[in-house]
């Protein structure tokens, strides 16, 4: 089967449902780096999220993650560091107002 990055659903840290996500896709930022997980932040809380090499601390990144057993790991993420996440937001809630 060819790679869907459809598949992972755009969402904030408090929209995730551990039950029924699978694959989630969420923009904000590392809060801190354990020895095997990351702290990660957006607007909406933190979660702790099982982790790969090269992700630094207070990088503003997207993290794809897969849902295993009630908890997050990282699938691969994408450096936002020109990234305006203010524009984002805004751009974010005119689609949730027009119902898109």
């Amino acid at each position: 089967m060819p790679f869907e990055l459809t598949r992972y659903k755009p969402r904030k840290i408090s929209e995730i449902d551990f039950g029924m996500d699978e694959k989630v896709a969420i923009i904000g930022r590392v809060k801190e780096i354990k020895e095997n997980s990351i702290i990660f932040q957006d607007n909406s809380g933190e979660v702790e999220i099982g982790f790969v090499d090269g992700i630094k601390e207070n990088r503003l990144i997207r993290i794809f993650c897969s849902v295993v057993d009630g908890r997050l790991l990282v699938d691969f993420f994408q450096d936002l560091k020109e990234f305006d996440l203010d524009l984002w937001e805004e751009i974010n809630k005119l689609y949730k107002e027009a119902n898109i």
